[in-house]
């Protein structure tokens, strides 16, 4: 239920920024409810086709799980790999690390 609930707020955050591309249907809110439903079973439909994998055999849900680890990766890198070509300077927040960010961005990769 952590996963559904998690991953369709994303669905819904990505949908409000124009980000996916069914965003205007995934975006709306039911009046009634005043929750974003279409997300949520948009997640869960596609849940649950990923979740037929597995009757396919172990190779495909292998092969599915292969793909979200290294999408994963792909995903932390790519934020702090644009931090270090990119050299600009970046408004801090509330929190920061200061001179630490470095290092610790490295040992992150």
């Amino acid at each position: 239920m952590a996963a559904l609930t998690t991953a369709s707020r994303q669905i819904f955050a990505f949908s409000r920024d124009g980000a996916l591309p069914l965003s205007r249907f995934l975006y709306n809110v039911n009046s009634r409810t005043h929750a974003p439903i279409f997300a949520v079973w948009f997640v869960a439909i596609i849940s649950s086709i990923l979740g037929l994998l597995a009757f396919a055999g172990p190779t495909a849900i292998n092969a599915v799980f292969s793909l979200v680890v290294a999408g994963q990766y792909f995903a932390y890198s790519v934020p702090i790999t644009a931090r270090f070509v990119g050299r600009r300077d970046i408004k801090r927040g509330p929190f920061s690390l200061g001179k630490w960010v470095s290092g610790s961005s490295t040992l992150e990769t």
